[in-house]
This record gives structure tokens, C-alpha cells and sequence, in this order.
């Protein structure tokens, strides 16, 4: 039996940290839940916690209703293609639409298939609600906003996978 797990915990200043718990043991009328999360615009993506915590992870926090956030996709996509193969990188996005069909109607709008998750209230734990696009670089030792000064997508989408790249040396 297992005894220990990875939670995912939320310390403040738009962190998010996943640690090894041990497994708690239920009480009288609890239950203990596993959790994946997969994506629903089409792929066949699934991850868990206990996956994240030993990979370097990229996370894009969008919506539909941001222009720049839309203006992103094309390049989030290019990115997750480019380290799709790699076992110890994930790329995804967190979709915080209140209704999932935007987000549908929207990766479907630019045709990009980046693996996205509807987490609107998650994201918006991490996050504040203004601060979007936002992306961040989560590896075992370190979360941190990832701060490209790019004049254009394309030396975003270059300075991006330098820090993952980066990140995943740590």
C-alpha cells in the first residue's frame, strides 16, 4: 500500500507548491479521493499530480475573452509541440472561461490543439483574476511567473522554451 502521495498546496503570493504527504487515512464517513486531470479539446492527455511533481511544467492561465491571451495560443501551441516528446517536460493551460464551450469555441476558433484544462476556479486560487495571460514554471524545487520581455510572439515563444529549457537543468 502506499504511504505517501503528492498534494498540491496553495502558500500564497500566486504560488502553487506540490509536496509528498503521507496518504491520510480516512475517518468514519470520509473517503480518500485520486485525482488526474485531462484535457477536453480533443487530445489524449492526462496527468496527475504525482507526474507533475517530477517534471518541469509549464502552465498558461488564459480565456477566451483576453485578446492577448487568444494572440498567445498560436505560440503556446508551438511550444507544447516542441516538448511533447519529452518525458521530463509537460506544457498545458488552464482555461479560467466560466463556461467551457468558450474555451472550446475558442481553441477551435485559432485551430490549436494545446492541451487545456477548464479550471476557472483553481487558477483563479493561484492568480489573480487580472493577471492574464500568465504563465508559470513549475519544477520539484521551484514555482516561479515566467517574464519574458520580448518585443514579438516569436522571441516570446524563444525566450519561453530557454527557461523551460533552463528550468529542467535545475
Amino acid at each position: 500500500m502506499q504511504t505517501t502521495m503528492t498534494g498540491v498546496f496553495l502558500p500564497g503570493n500566486s504560488t502553487v507548491e506540490l509536496r509528498t504527504v503521507p496518504v491520510p487515512v480516512p475517518g468514519h464517513g470520509e473517503v480518500l479521493l485520486r485525482v488526474m486531470a485531462s484535457t477536453i479539446c480533443g487530445s489524449d492527455n492526462h496527468w496527475k499530480p504525482s507526474d507533475l511533481a517530477k517534471k518541469t511544467t509549464f502552465v498558461a492561465v488564459w480565456a477566451s475573452w483576453c485578446a492577448p491571451c487568444c494572440a498567445e495560443l498560436p505560440y503556446l501551441e508551438k511550444l507544447y509541440e516542441q516538448f511533447k516528446n519529452r518525458d521530463d517536460i509537460a506544457v498545458l493551460a488552464l482555461n479560467v472561461d466560466d463556461d467551457p464551450k468558450a474555451m472550446i469555441k475558442a481553441l477551435a476558433k485559432f485551430n490549436v490543439r494545446i492541451p487545456s484544462v477548464a479550471a476557472v476556479d483553481f487558477a483563479y486560487s493561484i492568480v489573480p483574476e487580472q493577471a492574464l495571460p500568465a504563465n508559470w514554471i513549475i519544477t520539484p524545487r521551484k514555482t516561479e511567473m515566467l517574464n519574458v520581455d520580448a518585443e514579438n510572439h516569436d522571441a516570446w515563444l524563444e525566450g519561453a522554451a530557454k527557461a523551460i529549457e533552463a528550468a529542467a537543468r535545475r
